[in-house]
């Protein structure tokens, strides 16, 4: 299962507030979470758009097991850090695995 975070600058959003000083996207590092357990199953860099430099997207393929299950419905999320921060909840997807 690949699963896949888009991620943007917040100065190129309606977030950015007063921060709108570009960084280098590159910089940032993306945790892919099961938030039912919290473990972290993965963390990867954050590959550029070379369309738009300022935005990028991380991409982890998860090898899920679901043991005898024929289906099991997970909640996953994303932490961004080094050199940039987000954890939000209200992010998070269901992602149901089936057989």
């Amino acid at each position: 299962m690949e699963l896949k975070a888009k991620i943007k600058d917040i100065a190129n959003t309606p977030d950015a507030g007063t921060d709108t000083a570009v960084g280098d996207i590159r910089m940032a590092r993306v945790s892919f979470v099961n938030r039912g357990t919290g473990a972290t199953l993965a963390t990867v860099n954050v590959v550029v758009d070379p369309e738009d430099p300022n935005n990028g997207l991380a991409t982890y393929s998860w090898n899920v097991n679901i043991g005898a299950n024929q289906s099991q419905a997970f909640q996953i999320g994303f932490i961004v850090s080094h050199y940039y921060t987000r954890n939000n909840t209200t992010e998070n997807a269901t992602i149901t695995v089936f057989k």
